[in-house]
């Protein structure tokens, strides 16, 4: 019988005070690999539309191996397909490098104009319609500051002549 009420007392220990565990179930289905990542990167790729006559041509890397000088001589091959589609040229205005680093593909971002065979700048429908239109308030206004004599004529002629070249563009 003593030897039972040991074996109890050795034993009680380990029945009584004994780990709870709880069974968690974790689904990894849901979480990107690298190679998920990477494709989300590159889907941000391509060429957009800034305002104000600016462009933005974004560039990605597909390994960490590709120099960002590689990437911004690609970006550059295709502003000058764009514009030599477009019948223009164009003018980089800035040039953004990213490196790889962990997780991150390297990147480029080339911002440009483009520009008529005149120089000038090439700028949407909407946005040449709404200058016209300024142009044209603005013309409206100088004669009336001209007809009350508050402005001189050569005054009015300089500053039409400017809003002229906006008005028929």
């Amino acid at each position: 019988m003593k030897k039972l009420l040991y074996l109890l007392l050795l034993c009680l220990p380990m029945i009584g005070f004994g780990q709870v565990t709880q069974k968690t179930n974790v689904n990894i289905n849901n979480q990107k690999g690298y190679g998920e990542l990477f494709t989300d990167q590159k889907k941000a790729e391509g060429m957009t539309y800034l305002g104000d006559g600016e462009y933005s041509l974004l560039k990605i890397g597909g390994s960490g191996f590709v120099s960002t000088k590689k990437l911004t001589k690609k970006a550059t091959k295709t502003i000058a397909d764009f514009a030599e589609r477009t019948n223009s040229s164009f003018e980089i205005t800035t040039v953004i490098e990213s490196k790889m680093t962990i997780g991150v593909l390297p990147k480029v971002d080339v911002r440009f104009r483009l520009l008529d065979k005149n120089g000038n700048l090439i700028l949407n429908s909407e946005e040449s319609a709404n200058k016209k239109n300024q142009a044209k308030k603005e013309l409206i206004n100088l004669k009336e500051l001209l007809d009350m004599g508050i402005i001189t004529k050569e005054e009015y002629d300089k500053k039409a002549n400017e809003l002229k070249k906006i008005f028929l563009e």
